[in-house]
């Protein structure tokens, strides 16, 4: 997949203000130096009128062309201007998941991505993730839990087992482009996950703490968002966006009466 830069950052509006100053503000509709220093001109006397009317209106009419001729050529030359520039500029805007074929395909790759988690295919998520992928999770103290792909499914495989019917739902997926992203790669946002189960299978642990034994009892995750930040057309970084909820296996076990530190 074609990667973008999302680097470029290009003020149109200054350019054309720059140009228009520059260009049109000394040459066009402004009035000459002659004329502003010498503000009182002697009439010419009615003998000479008849005599130079003509060489006046052939002098009008040069000067009209060339005039033309110039603004025609300046006109033309921010035109380009413009046009060049107006190539490299970029939206910041968030972008929908119709706004463009890139876009659309960024959506369509994380929507696949999330529906084979959904139907607990662990392997072909790997398949379909990057090598290097990996999950952060914020932490009270403002850093990140970092989470191996690996490690992230070795733990949820073991809450399947735990909750055979652990269904996934979420709600919009879009595309918002690269903004927060320097090397240009693209993030798409998986608003409202949530996740659902009932410890009806096997016992269930957390960390060095009691296991406990299955009793019925539901558990929720989320609803959080996960941001996927792609990297060569695959999920490369998962960050999660708690919204003040919990999620993971801390929170399941908790919510089954175990008791942790």
């Amino acid at each position: 997949m074609t990667s973008t830069n999302c680097n470029k950052k290009t003020a149109i509006p200054s350019v054309r203000l720059w140009f228009t100053h520059r260009l049109f503000g000394k040459t066009v509709g402004g009035s000459s130096s002659s004329s502003r220093n010498n503000p009182k001109s002697s009439s010419p006397s009615p003998s000479s009128l008849s005599s130079s009317s003509s060489v006046v209106k052939k002098t009008s009419d040069r000067k009209s062309v060339r005039s033309a001729a110039r603004t025609a050529s300046l006109d033309s030359s921010v035109s380009t201007i413009l046009s060049a520039t107006s190539t490299t500029s970029t939206s910041t805007t968030p972008l929908s998941s119709s706004s463009s074929s890139l876009s659309s395909e960024n959506v369509r790759i994380v929507t696949r991505w999330i529906e084979t988690w959904a139907a607990k295919d662990t392997q072909k998520v790997v398949s379909i993730s990057h090598p290097e992928c990996e999950y952060h999770v914020p932490m009270e103290d403002d850093d990140d839990m970092v989470i191996t792909l690996k490690d992230f499914i070795d733990q949820m495989e073991l809450c399947y087992k735990s909750f055979p019917d652990y269904t996934s739902t979420w709600g919009s997926i879009d595309d918002y482009g690269c903004a927060d992203n320097d090397d240009g790669r693209h993030r798409v946002i998986i608003k409202g996950f949530v996740g659902r189960g009932t410890h009806t299978g096997t016992a269930f642990a957390f960390g060095p703490f009691p296991s406990i034994e299955a009793t019925g009892t539901r558990i929720k995750d989320g609803p959080i968002d996960l941001i996927v930040i792609l990297k060569d057309g695959m999920p490369h970084t998962i960050n999660t966006r708690l919204n003040g909820n919990s999620i993971g296996p801390i929170s399941q076990y908790t919510q089954i009466g175990g008791v942790v530190w």
